[in-house]
């Protein structure tokens, strides 16, 4: 092909937002950057287009991915939430929902894991339900509320008489990291992690703002 036609093809491309080839042209073209502005910019082009195809969808994670690794967690919840549905390839929604869980853990540790949850038991063959697994420790089916984690033991006994105080089946559990020890005030044993997830919302409400659902 001379310069010439394939100027024409680049053209052709660039007006094209319905065409398909025009969003795996730019895709491999920032595949090959070597500048990330570059490749940046590509990839919102992509995400502009009309056409939804499998390059439109992995335009929109790399950029989630780039908004992650810059704190910008909010922002990849914005991008990836509203494609979840509507892509047909398991792999490309299993990394889709792997990475919204991610950006959900930063901000709510019950949402995230929910997300990953949904991941592991709606994709199960996919390597990212894999990896999800392996982040979330979602597989074990049993759940507990923590309500807190301290250095302290004395500190710990306090946040459980006040449970115990309010009927809750608190307990401490001493734990160990290297040569730190600290202790884990939780709550309950719970089948599924909806349970465990109306627990901590309860005790959220009665103050204890830490409240997190934990697998075990």
């Amino acid at each position: 092909m001379g310069e010439s036609a394939a100027l024409i093809l680049i053209l052709t491309f660039s007006i094209s937002a319905d065409n398909p080839d025009s969003s795996e042209y730019y895709y491999q073209k920032a595949a090959r950057s070597e500048d990330p502005t570059d490749a940046i910019d590509l990839w919102q082009r992509i995400a502009r287009f009309r056409h939804r195809g499998r390059y439109y969808f992995l335009a929109q994670l790399e950029l989630a991915k780039n908004e992650f690794f810059h704190g910008d967690y909010q922002k990849v919840i914005k991008r990836l939430k509203p494609i979840t549905t509507g892509v047909s390839s398991p792999e490309i929604k299993g990394e889709i929902l792997f990475w919204l869980g991610l950006a959900r853990l930063e901000i709510s540790y019950d949402e995230g894991v929910k997300t990953l949850n949904d991941l592991i038991l709606g994709l199960p063959e996919t390597r990212w339900a894999g990896r999800a697994r392996a982040i979330a420790k979602v597989t074990s089916g049993r759940y507990m509320v923590q309500t807190g984690a301290f250095k302290t033991k004395r500190y710990a006994l306090r946040q459980y008489h006040r449970l115990r105080e309010l009927g809750f089946d608190a307990r401490v559990v001493e734990k160990r990291i290297g040569d730190i020890r600290y202790y884990r005030v939780v709550v309950g044993s719970f089948g599924t992690i909806e349970k465990g997830m109306g627990v901590a919302d309860s005790l959220r409400k009665l103050g204890f703002k830490e409240a997190r659902v934990i697998s075990y």
